[in-house]
């Protein structure tokens, strides 16, 4: 399951889901934000040594504050994980990547939706593609996190 032309697998592996409490919390401190329609992501830089290939590690998040049913908050995380399964390709260029070898990219996608509208009125490709292309530039822009 290819997509057409580049050549990137479109999976998202174990090894590229953030679980590490420490990192999570230095992700939820980073002062980057970027937002799209209704997804925020926080990003940073974090030296580290011993992560397979150079592919940024994500964590989703849907707060109980906007989305009260459990069964709703991992539906919507669900939707994020495929939209971003579907669109990271984004993230895999390599001036992104230049002169970080021993450096991973962070990232924390959160979600705030509204408690009125129904679930399936949110377009998370889009906006998920949004997100990531917003990230790119930023990163791209700034250099330095």
């Amino acid at each position: 399951m290819e997509e057409k032309g580049s050549g990137v697998k479109q999976t998202l592996k174990k090894y590229e889901i953030l679980r590490s409490k420490i990192l999570i919390k230095k992700v939820f401190e980073s002062n980057l934000c970027v937002r799209s329609s209704f997804i925020r992501s926080k990003c940073i830089w974090v030296k580290c040594k011993g992560f397979k290939k150079q592919q940024p590690k994500v964590i989703f998040t849907v707060s109980k504050k906007f989305v009260k049913k459990a069964a709703e908050r991992n539906y919507i995380k669900r939707r994020l994980r495929e939209a971003y399964r579907r669109e990271k390709y984004a993230l895999m260029i390599d001036e992104l990547y230049e002169g970080r070898q021993d450096q991973v990219l962070l990232i924390a996608f959160m979600v705030q939706v509204s408690a009125s509208t129904p679930l399936k009125n949110y377009d998370f490709n889009t906006s998920m593609k949004t997100c990531l292309m917003n990230i790119r530039k930023t990163l791209l822009g700034n250099g330095k996190i």
